[in-house]
């Protein structure tokens, strides 16, 4: 690990399969994952990268130029682009993380790597790298409803993760395939899929969650929004704060439960 700094998968898909996608014009999104690659780099120069693009799309000679001194890995091949507009780009995304695991020179080697969507980056990922548990950190989206006894989540953040790449092997390499993206009641997409792993396979919270909020930045690939960390309210915060010990409280007391049944 080059610096004490996990390598970073940047997942990308500039030419656009998927439904339901406002920010579909290629040199915009092109542009968009440039601009967020120099801001890694502005945050940790020497952070490695990974970036995969499932659209076939090849970054190497604009990266080469615009970055001839960083650790730019750049992949492309193409994303099964009929299933990706049935099911969603939750389904393509796990397509491109599975490639870069499987064909990455830097993530062979690698036993944790950080995830993030292209076009974002993570401002405080130096501070959140302070705070690794050396297992898993992500977050988690809930609903207001916050008891102990029930706590409504409602799905993983998808776009940015920290994980040991053979947690990831052994839970998460198929995910996708349960993505049904059609954007109504029905839908289940990565961050469901995701979300309920997490649950299912006892993996703690508490633990889990990020410490420190993320400061995820940029422009969404979706819905062409911005991300800003002044967006990041004093309420959110507490929200926030409240969620973690709320899980904490709840671990223990699922804990206590169980230690009572058996004794």
């Amino acid at each position: 690990m080059q610096s004490g700094l996990p390598p970073l998968l940047v997942t990308s898909a500039v030419r656009v399969s998927a439904p339901f996608v406002v920010l579909n014009d290629a040199e915009r999104r092109i542009e968009l994952t440039i601009h967020a690659l120099a801001q890694w780099l502005a945050i940790a120069p020497d952070l490695t990268i990974v970036l995969c693009d499932g659209s076939n799309f090849d970054f190497s000679e604009i990266v080469r130029e615009r970055f001839p001194a960083a650790n730019v890995e750049c992949l492309s091949f193409s994303n099964d682009a009929r299933k990706v507009a049935l099911y969603g780009k939750g389904f393509g995304e796990g397509e491109i993380v599975n490639y870069a695991l499987e064909h990455s020179h830097i993530l062979r080697d690698a036993e944790v790597f950080a995830k993030c969507t292209s076009k974002l980056w993570v401002g405080n990922f130096i501070e959140i790298m302070r705070h690794w548990n050396h297992e898993f950190q992500f977050e988690l989206k809930i609903r207001h409803q916050l008891s102990i006894r029930r706590i409504v989540s409602t799905a993983f953040d998808s776009r940015f993760y920290i994980i040991k790449k053979e947690l990831y092997v052994k839970h998460f390499l198929e995910a996708y395939r349960d993505v049904r993206d059609v954007r109504d009641e029905e839908g289940y997409y990565l961050e469901h899929s995701f979300h309920d792993i997490v649950i299912n396979n006892g993996f703690s919270i508490y633990k889990g969650l990020f410490p420190i909020p993320p400061f995820v930045e940029g422009v969404s690939g979706t819905r062409a929004n911005k991300y800003a960390p002044e967006a990041f309210t004093i309420k959110k915060r507490t929200k926030r704060f409240l969620m973690r010990w709320v899980w904490y409280l709840r671990e223990r007391y699922m804990t206590h439960e169980k230690t009572g049944e058996t004794a």
